[in-house]
């Protein structure tokens, strides 16, 4: 499967980009949220089509992070301590 992009966060519960990949596909799914818009307005369409934009790309980020994920248990971590 390669190296996994998504890793276990320190502190609390969750995930975060742990390899360069993982934080491009961040970056790629921040930057489509912030310029979504204009082109969206510029080309007539229904407020609905940003929406939609929105929501397709946020479960293909969150399908990708799934599929490219540290097998590792999501629990509540600590930092180093046990």
């Amino acid at each position: 499967m390669g190296t996994p992009w998504f890793g276990p966060k320190r502190y609390g519960i969750g995930l975060g980009p742990s390899s360069p990949a993982g934080w491009l596909a961040v970056l790629v799914y921040a930057g489509l949220m912030a310029g979504a818009l204009p082109p969206v307005r510029a080309l007539g369409w229904p407020d609905w089509a940003f929406a939609d934009i929105q929501l397709t790309a946020t479960v293909l980020l969150l399908t990708r992070v799934m599929l490219k994920r540290d097998r590792r248990p999501m629990k509540w971590r600590w930092g180093d301590r046990r």
